[in-house]
């Protein structure tokens, strides 16, 4: 509240259940509605972490995403591994074979044309910041990761660039499909999962008529989304043909969010540093996100306005995973980095 118990300037509160679904509905809800969103000057989003554990952050950039789907198609029906395997074109086989052809040493993708027109100098801002920063190091991350050894560049500017600023693809999933109909068209209701996951301990003994993959493409500016599938159809197309199977293969679009970049030297960003450094007694420090928030574009576009994002969270708040939390003295000092925000742009306007 400002300091006459009324706020300085209008506010319009959306709150997304759903993001971790897809933000299924969200434009549909948005759009229905947009005369609580008239003369909107400015976009608040809080939906980043901080880089480390101590100092606040004030993000600029974000990468875009694309979740696809890569189905392999087969025989009518479930066989048996027993009776019948080793005398034709296994559809989990194939996509094991196909999916292998992605990534290469050192996690480096192996899509011709992948990683074009990615947008040079991303990293050089958040550089600035975090070049002579405590708040991350290559150890650091490394055990909060958990794991024995990272495949990115062996320092800290690289494993940034790698992390925010250059395109990714991961395989999330591999499993039995379903059966497609002719054409490739959806079906009107879903079919059962395939019996592979219905008969307990006899499914080691099931080859399953279809098996399907998911991938995460994370992309960075000036990618272009629908070239990148372009490339990945391709890709996969030719790693397919060249196993001569009798199977058949699809690719599909899941869904899709496009990267977000803050304007260069944008007001609303320095208006938004000097809350944070107001409220925490320091400076933020200036980073990018790996991950991708779709709406942020989109909002962006659809009201004619900036968005900014204002990380409140630790980077060990394990976003997006179990026990996902947020410490006490950060949600209360966020909620007060907003108050003093919402006070500049009402100080601005009165100006």
């Amino acid at each position: 509240m400002g300091r006459l118990g009324r706020l300085p300037v209008n506010v319009a509160f959306v709150f997304e259940g759903e993001e971790e679904n897809g933000s299924r509905g969200f434009a549909q809800a948005v759009t229905q509605n947009l005369r609580w969103f008239e003369g909107t000057q400015l976009i608040i989003i809080s939906n980043t972490l901080w880089v480390g554990e101590n100092a606040p952050c004030l993000t600029y950039g974000m990468r875009g995403m694309l979740s696809l789907s890569v189905q392999i198609t087969g025989p009518e029906r479930d066989l048996h591994s027993g009776n019948d395997g080793g005398v034709f074109s296994e559809p989990m086989v194939d996509l094991l074979r196909v999916m292998a052809t992605l990534v290469g040493p050192g996690g480096r993708v192996q899509v011709p044309g992948f990683y074009d027109a990615v947008e040079p100098g991303l990293i050089e801002l958040a550089w600035t910041s975090l070049e002579d920063s405590e708040e991350f190091s290559l150890e650091g991350y490394k055990a909060a990761l958990g794991v024995p050894a990272l495949t990115a560049p062996p320092n800290k500017r690289d494993l940034l660039v790698t992390r925010w600023c250059r395109p990714s693809l991961s395989v999330v999933d591999m499993r039995p499909g379903q059966q497609q109909p002719a054409g490739g068209q959806q079906q009107q209701q879903a079919e059962p999962a395939s019996t592979c996951y219905r008969f307990g301990p006899t499914r080691f003994s099931v080859i399953p008529k279809a098996a399907q993959g998911k991938v995460s493409v994370r992309f960075v500016p000036n990618q272009d989304a629908d070239q990148l599938v372009d490339c990945l159809r391709r890709h996969l197309q030719r790693s397919f043909s060249a196993l001569g199977s009798s199977n058949t293969i699809d690719l599909h679009v899941e869904a899709r969010g496009n990267w977000w970049e803050a304007r260069p030297g944008s007001p609303w960003l320095a208006m938004a540093e000097a809350a944070i450094a107001k409220e925490w007694g320091v400076h933020p420090l200036y980073v990018r996100e790996g991950g991708t928030m779709p709406v942020a574009s989109y909002l962006e576009r659809l009201l004619g306005a900036p968005a900014i994002m204002i990380p409140m969270g630790q980077s060990s708040d394990n976003c997006h995973l179990a026990n996902e939390r947020i410490r006490r003295t950060n949600l209360f000092k966020g909620k007060n980095v907003i108050r003093r925000l919402l006070e500049e742009v009402g100080a601005m306007a009165a100006g």
